[in-house]
């Protein structure tokens, strides 16, 4: 009997050790969650009014040096306001304004089409409800292409333009503020991790001005030019406004003044410009505008970006003087082609030759055998661009 019963418990043990060892393995192919990405902080920029609505953007921005990847994956928006100033409000969407930028920028407009027709809005009482969806991802193919890809790399990504109708106390604030706790409905962000599970992001909401800013930006952007960057912007409903500080930035978060633009009020439209000269070639440059009203109250535009590519370079003879055969080297911002001319003193041309030209060091080979001694003036100009470089080499027998 107790033979029995010593192999009755050897057989349990042996069964709860299996089972122990199942239940370890089936933990084990569990991936464990990944670490709360704090790299982000959400925005609410460009508050303003027009007529009777009232109008405000959210912004999910990345911190420039804090590693990971965020593929946000859903998330509830809410935020309070002064119903009061509002006579029956309704919260809508305003289409074209949702620019997220996926980590592969040639599905960018796949992305932010999915994310505008994904996010639905709503108002409770004194609550705004923005609630983006879930967009799926089943392998990393649509991971990098479907799902805005928040990283240090790509700057602000604009979830949307809002708009509050039934503005009933002009002289009022929205007084927009993040709820971001319980009771009830509360602001929370998701994101995908590489295993394609949803994990709580761990990101900033920055208090928003409160503040209804009588401005409506209408758009603004930074275009390279040769030897500058020019900033232009539009604007409308400038009333009650002072101006505004443009600020430049070498790394898209630290950012400092380069001008101040004083406003030209009025409600109608206004265009403004201004033109960077003061940059180098090959360094990507971040631009915003501080916009400030008339008690000292601001917000930021959205962050727009340029570059000036490599400069040409004044091209190089060598040797100089020559006896018959010689270099010329250059370096040119972009391939194409062009046109070499050889004149004398006079000004009449002895001799031409087309020529191609790469990105980059360009040296190209000319033979002035057919040439007397003398001084001679060689003009390279590039087809389709502005450049034209003069300078002269002496053929010497």
């Amino acid at each position: 009997m107790n033979r029995l019963i010593l192999n009755l418990q050897q057989r349990l043990f042996g069964l709860s050790l299996c089972l122990l060892l199942s239940v370890q393995a089936l933990v084990a192919q569990v991936p464990a969650p990944p670490l709360p990405y704090q790299g982000a902080t959400v925005s609410i920029l460009n508050q303003g009014s027009v007529g009777s609505d009232f109008f405000f953007e959210v912004y999910l921005r990345a911190t420039t040096n804090v590693p990971g990847n965020l593929y946000l994956a859903n998330g509830d928006f809410v935020l309070t306001f002064n119903n009061a100033n509002f006579s029956s409000p309704v919260l809508s969407k305003v289409a074209g304004f949702c620019n997220f930028v996926p980590n592969n920028t040639g599905n960018a407009a796949l992305c932010q089409a999915l994310y505008n027709a994904s996010t639905t809005v709503s108002i409770s009482g004194n609550e705004l409800r923005i609630n983006l969806n879930t967009v799926l991802a089943s392998d990393n193919t649509e991971l990098d292409d479907n799902i805005a890809n928040i990283n240090t790399t790509s700057g602000a990504h604009r979830l949307g333009r809002f708009k509050i109708s039934g503005i009933s106390n002009p002289s009022g604030t929205a007084g927009l503020q993040w709820k971001t706790a319980t009771p009830g409905v509360f602001t929370d962000l998701y994101y995908y991790a590489t295993n394609f599970l949803q994990y709580k992001a761990a990101v900033t909401f920055e208090v928003p001005q409160d503040a209804a800013l009588p401005l409506e930006l209408l758009q603004f952007n930074a275009l390279a030019q040769r030897t500058s960057i020019l900033s232009t912007w539009q604007s409308a409903h400038e009333q009650n406004f002072a101006g505004y500080e443009l600020q430049r930035s070498t790394d898209g978060s630290t950012f400092e003044k380069i001008a101040w633009i004083v406003g030209k009020g009025g409600i109608a439209t206004n265009d403004y410009s201004y033109d960077d000269r003061s940059v180098l070639t090959g360094t990507l440059y971040y631009y915003r505008l501080k916009m400030l009203d008339t008690d000292g109250v601001f917000t930021f535009s959205a962050v727009r970006s340029a570059k000036l590519e490599q400069a040409w370079s004044k091209p190089v003879i060598t040797p100089n003087p020559t006896k018959g055969y010689c270099s010329i080297s250059f370096v040119a911002p972009v391939e194409g082609s062009g046109k070499l001319e050889v004149s004398d003193p006079s000004g009449k041309k002895v001799a031409e030759q087309n020529i191609q030209f790469a990105n980059g060091s360009n040296t190209l080979q000319l033979d002035l055998n057919a040439l007397t001694s003398g001084t001679y003036f060689i003009q390279l100009q590039m087809e389709g661009a502005a450049t034209q470089w003069n300078t002269r080499v002496v053929v010497a027998r």
